[in-house]
Protein backbone atom coordinates (compact mmCIF):
# COMPACT_ATOMS: atom_id res chain seq x y z
CA UNK A 1 0.00 0.00 0.00
CA UNK A 2 0.90 3.58 0.00
CA UNK A 3 3.24 5.02 2.68
CA UNK A 4 2.00 7.92 4.63
CA UNK A 5 -1.49 9.18 3.37
CA UNK A 6 -4.12 11.87 4.27
CA UNK A 7 -7.49 11.25 2.27
CA UNK A 8 -11.06 12.71 2.70
CA UNK A 9 -11.78 16.44 2.79
CA UNK A 10 -8.39 16.89 5.60
CA UNK A 11 -6.13 19.98 4.29
CA UNK A 12 -2.90 21.70 5.03
CA UNK A 13 -1.46 18.01 6.43
CA UNK A 14 2.49 18.39 7.27
CA UNK A 15 5.05 15.31 6.98
CA UNK A 16 8.35 16.09 8.02
CA UNK A 17 11.61 14.68 9.08
CA UNK A 18 11.49 11.08 8.06
CA UNK A 19 12.26 7.95 5.55
CA UNK A 20 9.88 5.54 3.85
CA UNK A 21 11.45 2.96 2.18
CA UNK A 22 10.06 -0.10 -0.20
CA UNK A 23 6.36 0.35 -0.61
CA UNK A 24 3.81 -1.27 -3.08
CA UNK A 25 2.29 2.26 -4.11
CA UNK A 26 3.40 6.10 -3.27
CA UNK A 27 5.81 6.68 -0.10
CA UNK A 28 3.93 10.18 0.47
CA UNK A 29 0.12 10.88 -0.97
CA UNK A 30 -1.53 14.03 0.94
CA UNK A 31 -4.16 16.12 -0.28
CA UNK A 32 -5.18 19.97 -0.37
CA UNK A 33 -2.47 22.86 0.78
CA UNK A 34 0.05 19.65 2.21
CA UNK A 35 3.74 20.17 3.56
CA UNK A 36 6.47 17.68 2.46
CA UNK A 37 9.64 18.84 4.01
CA UNK A 38 13.23 16.38 4.66
CA UNK A 39 11.25 12.94 3.79
CA UNK A 40 12.98 10.43 1.88
CA UNK A 41 10.97 8.05 -0.23
CA UNK A 42 13.01 5.16 -1.98
CA UNK A 43 11.98 2.21 -3.86
CA UNK A 44 8.33 3.16 -4.58
CA UNK A 45 6.27 0.86 -6.49
CA UNK A 46 4.79 4.23 -7.67
CA UNK A 47 5.38 8.26 -7.01
CA UNK A 48 7.62 9.07 -4.58
CA UNK A 49 5.85 11.97 -3.35
CA UNK A 50 2.63 13.57 -4.26
CA UNK A 51 0.48 16.83 -3.28
CA UNK A 52 -2.80 18.36 -4.27
CA UNK A 53 -3.19 21.73 -4.83
CA UNK A 54 -1.15 24.21 -3.16
CA UNK A 55 1.06 21.78 -1.88
CA UNK A 56 5.04 23.02 -0.80
CA UNK A 57 7.45 19.46 -1.08
CA UNK A 58 11.01 20.82 0.35
CA UNK A 59 14.38 19.54 0.77
CA UNK A 60 13.33 16.05 0.50
CA UNK A 61 14.79 13.24 -1.36
CA UNK A 62 13.22 10.46 -3.78
CA UNK A 63 15.28 7.50 -5.34
CA UNK A 64 13.94 4.57 -7.33
CA UNK A 65 10.40 5.31 -7.56
CA UNK A 66 7.89 3.13 -10.20
CA UNK A 67 6.57 6.18 -11.28
CA UNK A 68 6.90 9.66 -11.26
CA UNK A 69 9.71 11.21 -8.43
CA UNK A 70 7.12 14.05 -7.64
CA UNK A 71 3.87 15.17 -8.81
CA UNK A 72 2.33 17.69 -7.54
CA UNK A 73 -1.31 19.97 -8.14
CA UNK A 74 -1.70 23.56 -9.07
CA UNK A 75 0.04 26.45 -6.94
CA UNK A 76 2.69 23.89 -5.58
CA UNK A 77 6.31 24.88 -4.35
CA UNK A 78 8.90 22.27 -5.17
CA UNK A 79 12.06 23.34 -3.59
CA UNK A 80 15.65 22.57 -2.96
CA UNK A 81 14.99 18.40 -3.98
CA UNK A 82 17.27 15.55 -4.79
CA UNK A 83 15.26 13.25 -7.67
CA UNK A 84 17.41 10.21 -8.71
CA UNK A 85 16.58 6.71 -10.97
CA UNK A 86 13.05 7.38 -11.40
CA UNK A 87 11.49 4.59 -14.42
CA UNK A 88 9.27 8.01 -15.15
CA UNK A 89 9.32 11.59 -14.80
CA UNK A 90 11.32 13.12 -12.42
CA UNK A 91 8.84 16.05 -11.18
CA UNK A 92 5.08 16.48 -12.55
CA UNK A 93 3.59 20.02 -11.77
CA UNK A 94 0.70 21.73 -12.51
CA UNK A 95 -0.44 25.36 -13.65
CA UNK A 96 0.70 28.26 -11.47
CA UNK A 97 3.81 25.93 -9.35
CA UNK A 98 7.47 27.29 -8.56
CA UNK A 99 9.86 24.29 -9.15
CA UNK A 100 13.31 25.94 -7.72
CA UNK A 101 16.69 24.49 -7.22
CA UNK A 102 16.02 21.08 -7.52
CA UNK A 103 18.54 18.13 -8.46
CA UNK A 104 16.96 15.43 -11.05
CA UNK A 105 18.83 12.61 -12.13
CA UNK A 106 18.56 9.99 -14.39
CA UNK A 107 14.90 9.73 -14.69
CA UNK A 108 13.80 7.59 -17.77
CA UNK A 109 11.74 10.29 -19.30
CA UNK A 110 11.61 13.87 -18.53
CA UNK A 111 13.45 15.85 -15.37
CA UNK A 112 10.24 17.94 -15.41
CA UNK A 113 6.76 17.86 -16.96
CA UNK A 114 4.47 20.80 -16.89
CA UNK A 115 0.87 20.28 -17.05
CA UNK A 116 -0.62 23.33 -16.85
CA UNK A 117 -0.51 26.61 -18.07
CA UNK A 118 1.96 28.90 -16.65
CA UNK A 119 5.03 26.93 -14.62
CA UNK A 120 7.88 28.32 -13.37
CA UNK A 121 11.66 26.88 -13.23
CA UNK A 122 14.80 28.13 -12.13
CA UNK A 123 18.56 26.87 -10.90
CA UNK A 124 17.42 23.52 -11.21
CA UNK A 125 20.24 20.92 -12.49
CA UNK A 126 19.00 18.37 -14.46
CA UNK A 127 21.66 15.76 -15.62
CA UNK A 128 20.99 12.68 -17.67
CA UNK A 129 17.53 12.69 -17.53
CA UNK A 130 15.32 11.33 -20.72
CA UNK A 131 18.01 9.06 -22.15
CA UNK A 132 20.85 11.45 -21.45
CA UNK A 133 21.93 14.98 -21.02
CA UNK A 134 22.07 15.98 -24.59
CA UNK A 135 18.06 15.13 -25.13
CA UNK A 136 15.89 17.30 -23.96
CA UNK A 137 15.06 17.18 -19.83
CA UNK A 138 11.98 19.47 -19.89
CA UNK A 139 8.65 19.02 -21.50
CA UNK A 140 5.39 21.12 -21.33
CA UNK A 141 3.47 24.04 -21.88
CA UNK A 142 3.70 27.27 -20.11
CA UNK A 143 6.78 26.69 -18.87
CA UNK A 144 8.40 30.16 -17.80
CA UNK A 145 12.32 30.20 -16.99
CA UNK A 146 12.99 32.43 -13.86
CA UNK A 147 16.46 31.59 -13.47
CA UNK A 148 18.54 29.74 -15.98
CA UNK A 149 18.37 25.95 -15.30
CA UNK A 150 21.02 23.35 -15.99
CA UNK A 151 21.07 20.53 -18.11
CA UNK A 152 24.38 18.31 -18.12
CA UNK A 153 27.68 19.09 -17.09
CA UNK A 154 27.39 23.46 -16.53
CA UNK A 155 25.13 23.86 -19.83
CA UNK A 156 22.59 26.06 -20.46
CA UNK A 157 19.29 24.01 -20.80
CA UNK A 158 18.13 25.15 -24.43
Amino acid sequence: GDGITQSGFFRRATVRNGSIVGLGRDGVRLGLAARVRDITSAESGRDGIVVGRGGIVERSFVYDSRDDGIVAGEACLIIDNTIQLVDDNGLVVDEGCVVSRNIIQFSSTFAIVSTGATVESGANNMVSNNGGSANPQIFGVGLVEIAPNICGINAICP
